[in-house]
């Protein structure tokens, strides 16, 4: 019986601990905006969209931590961070550091 096997529990642990810190500053950044969201009065489905773009944006984030020279360790501080911004904040932050060019010609 494939249940009984402690391989498989065995390969799991061992992905979750290579992968905590990815996961847990996902795991904040989704909760932060979430609440973040709640407290400000929203509805159910500005919680949900908030929620998984904070948690997309801090995904592709941490994965680029190694081309900026961040340990992978920050990615709580990160996650929590990007939560408690919210997705309109860092778009604002992206457009002044890269010099408004996101919006395109007007």
């Amino acid at each position: 019986m494939p249940y009984k096997d402690p391989t498989i529990w065995t390969l799991l642990l061992a992905w979750l601990a290579d992968n905590w810190p990815t996961l847990y500053g996902f795991i904040l950044a989704v909760l932060t905006a979430w609440l973040r969201v709640t407290y400000n009065g929203g509805t159910g489905r500005r919680r949900w969209l908030e929620a998984s773009l904070v948690g997309a944006i801090t995904l592709a984030f941490i994965s680029g931590f190694g081309w900026f020279g961040i340990p992978s360790e920050a990615a709580g501080f990160i996650g929590g961070m990007f939560g408690l911004f919210g997705v309109e904040k860092i778009r604002e932050l992206a457009e002044r550091m890269m010099g408004g060019k996101l919006n395109g010609p007007h």
